[in-house]
């Protein structure tokens, strides 16, 4: 391998200069061909840039293979192009020494060659893996003058004589680097060449280089001193500077490498239908990412369709959604009002979020654009394998690789704070302890359920009464007016009701949080999943009040689900209210799920 490499170089110095160039771009061209890494450069060059279009950012891709290409042949012939580098110092030092940092982008070989015809270069190498282009890389290094240094303390030794030492921003690929903001996004950035300036009380000169009109201009920034400086500042300096020229010479970059791969941030689309309760369940996985990175940055946008035949047509688009459609954001120009493509244009996220049916085809058609995440919640009209990631109820009864299986609904944590100030003043609340109705609807047997629901509230009065208890009663949207009246009747004038809502005149959204935060004992009546699952996901003390016989499947796997320590349940006649939290947490359970699949997507 090592002699081919030799030959190949030997046969490409021998060419015109011209013709060897073209081969490097013919070469270029070829590894443009990997569609793997064509999509991680897509992917990186949109993340940094996404108010370009795609087109344009199909392009910088290109150009940047091609470039590359170049560089690979320049490298073979160094002795042709090593005087067609042309230096320019913002600011030329007496002596030429310190620490020189630079990028993966440009022909580094040729200039790391040109640069070592002024002053002694020690450059720090990182072997490769193949051993033949090792042993040629390293032997035309020390040909140029180029010393190679494969310790650190090899590169001290240069510093200590007054020379000059080269070491490139790599960035994402140390583990335990200060995380930087590079393009908008904390990318691990390796402190090395800050710390040796500062351990040898040394500048460091930020470098790049570019091909203008057949030269390649390899500019020397300002040197900057660091004896005075923190180093996560020093390193924000210098990602500065590199945006600001990768901005104007984006195809002289190696983007294809998975610069952002470790970063600590997110950008995050939540899709909603308009949805009270699906907006919840959204935010709810949001919070959770918030937990995982240190800063993730949220858009939330209703999908509004321009009419409902282009709805039925995205359903049937997202169903071909593949691979392909990276670079393809365009197509839902076609189906979106203007107002929402115009905030979806020349944007990009990491993560799409959303829950139900009429965001899903959007939702999947736009990751899939950017090479972003689709996550949905609640299970949509679009086949669940063509998401990254789906969170479904339990008792929904689907399973899949890609499927995280919760108890109840994803839930939002209770709000605390304003809301619940706002709702202690409202009501006026005393210090007495409480708890809380919350009173839905009959699912099969209304004679049943209102018959029931009389005795119930009977029988909690009576426990109020003696155990001191302040009641929070409230009805929900669903409340069919004979329960409403029921409830009224039974709870209006009562000494121990706080506070009794009938939602079907007043709504308030400081309702649910206040009474939540609280009660001691919340009590549902057992038609009511959501209500129960955002109870619970609060980890209240939390009692499933059987007020009529369920027979549909879905709430009878539901409640089968939460058996063995999750949740209490009061049965018919509703005499006996001795309830211990129970021992196992819904929330809990529901995120140590999610995190198990989550980190396979991530």
């Amino acid at each position: 391998m090592y002699w081919l490499i030799r030959g190949v170089s030997k046969i490409v110095g021998i060419l015109p200069l011209p013709f060897s160039l073209g081969i490097g771009k013919f070469l270029g061209r070829v590894m443009y061909c990997n569609r793997k890494r064509r999509a991680v450069a897509f992917i990186n060059v949109k993340g940094a840039f996404p108010y370009r279009t795609d087109a344009e950012i199909a392009r910088i891709v290109r150009r940047s293979f091609i470039s590359f290409g170049i560089t690979v042949i320049e490298t073979l012939l160094i002795d042709k192009l090593k005087d067609k580098v042309i230096i320019e110092w913002e600011e030329e030092p007496e002596r030429i020494e310190g620490v020189f940092v630079g990028i993966h982008q440009g022909s580094w070989e040729l200039y790391n060659a040109r640069f070592a015809q002024m002053a002694n270069l020690g450059v720090i190498i990182k072997p490769q893996k193949n051993h033949a282009l090792d042993k040629f890389l390293y032997e035309l290094r020390r040909r140029y003058g180029v010393g190679v240094c494969t310790t650190l303390k090899e590169m001290v030794g240069y510093l200590k004589n007054n020379n000059s030492v080269g070491l490139v921003l790599d960035h994402g690929a140390e583990e335990n680097a200060h995380l930087i903001d590079f393009f908008g996004k904390l990318v691990p950035t390796p402190g090395g060449a800050v710390r040796l300036a500062k351990k040898f009380n040394k500048k460091i000169f930020p470098c790049f280089g570019y091909r203008k009109d057949g030269n390649h201009i390899f500019v020397v920034k300002k040197p900057l001193e660091v004896s005075n400086k923190l180093e996560e500042d020093i390193l924000r300096y210098l990602n500065r500077i590199y945006e600001q020229f990768l901005q104007q010479h984006p195809w002289d970059y190696l983007w294809w490498y998975k610069r952002f791969k470790k970063k600590a941030s997110l950008e995050v689309l939540i899709l909603t239908d308009g949805k009270a309760g699906h907006i919840k369940q959204s935010l709810s996985l949001l919070e959770f990412l918030k937990t995982k990175k240190l800063r993730v940055k949220e858009t939330v946008l209703q999908v509004d369709y321009k009419s409902k035949y282009r709805d039925f047509l995205a359903h049937i688009c997202a169903l071909s959604a593949g691979r392909f459609f990276l670079g393809h954001s365009r197509w839902l120009e076609f189906f979106l009002s203007e107002e929402v493509w115009n905030c979806l244009a020349k944007r990009f996220f990491d993560i799409v979020i959303s829950t139900g049916s009429r965001p899903a085809p959007i939702n999947l058609i736009y990751a899939r654009s950017l090479g972003a995440k689709s996550c949905v919640i609640l299970k949509p009209n679009v086949p669940l394998s063509k998401f990254d990631l789906v969170i479904l109820p339990e008792h929904d009864g689907i399973r899949g690789r890609n499927v995280v299986n919760i108890k109840g609904a994803l839930v939002r944590a209770p709000a605390s704070g304003e809301y619940v100030l706002q709702g202690e003043k409202f009501f006026k609340l005393g210090d007495k302890k409480k708890i809380s109705l919350f009173i839905g609807n009959f699912l099969d047997n209304q004679d049943k359920f209102i018959k029931n629901l009389e005795l119930f509230l009977k029988n909690v009065k009576k426990f109020s009464t003696k155990e001191d208890y302040g009641l929070l009663v409230t009805t929900s949207r669903r409340t069919h007016p004979s329960i409403e009246r029921i409830v009224e009747a039974q709870l209006n004038g009562f000494s121990n009701t706080e506070a009794l809502v009938i939602v079907s005149k007043n709504n308030w959204p400081f309702v649910v949080p206040t009474f939540l935060s609280l009660s001691d004992l919340v009590f549902v009546s057992n038609d009511s999943v959501s209500m129960i699952s955002e109870s619970l996901h609060g980890e209240n003390n939390t009692v499933c009040v059987r007020l009529e016989e369920i027979r549909r499947k879905r709430h009878i796997r539901f409640f089968n689900s939460l058996e063995g320590g999750f949740i209490n349940f009061l049965d018919y006649p509703y005499a006996t209210f001795k309830f211990k939290k129970p021992p196992l947490s819904v929330k809990q359970k529901n995120y140590s799920a999610i995190e198990k699949v989550l980190g396979r997507v991530l």
